[in-house]
C-alpha cells in the first residue's frame, strides 16, 4: 500500500477530499517557473515551487495535521507545535 501525503486539509472532510502533495508541489512549481521566467529564472522556479513544502512528506507532519483538524478526535488549540 502507497502512504497518501497531503498539502492542504478541509476541516470536517475526510481525506479523501484533501489536496495531495504531489498534486500540489506540481500546481506551484509551474506557478513559480512562470512567474520566474521573466527574469530569466524559470528552472530555478520551478524547483523552488517543487521544494516550497517537502518537509510535507514526514509522517510527524502528516499526523500533526490530522491531530490539528480533529480527523483522529484530537483537537490541538496551538499551532507552535511545528
Amino acid at each position: 500500500m502507497t502512504e497518501k501525503y497531503y498539502a492542504h486539509s478541509v476541516e470536517g472532510k475526510p481525506p479523501s477530499e484533501w489536496q495531495p502533495l504531489d498534486e500540489h508541489l506540481k500546481n506551484v512549481a509551474e506557478k513559480a517557473r512562470s512567474f520566474a521566467e521573466a527574469f530569466g529564472a524559470g528552472d530555478w522556479g520551478c524547483l523552488a515551487g517543487l521544494w516550497h513544502d517537502i518537509g510535507k512528506y514526514s509522517k510527524e507532519f502528516q499526523s500533526w495535521k490530522e491531530n490539528m483538524i480533529g480527523w483522529r478526535g484530537i483537537r490541538y488549540e496551538t499551532t507552535d507545535q511545528f
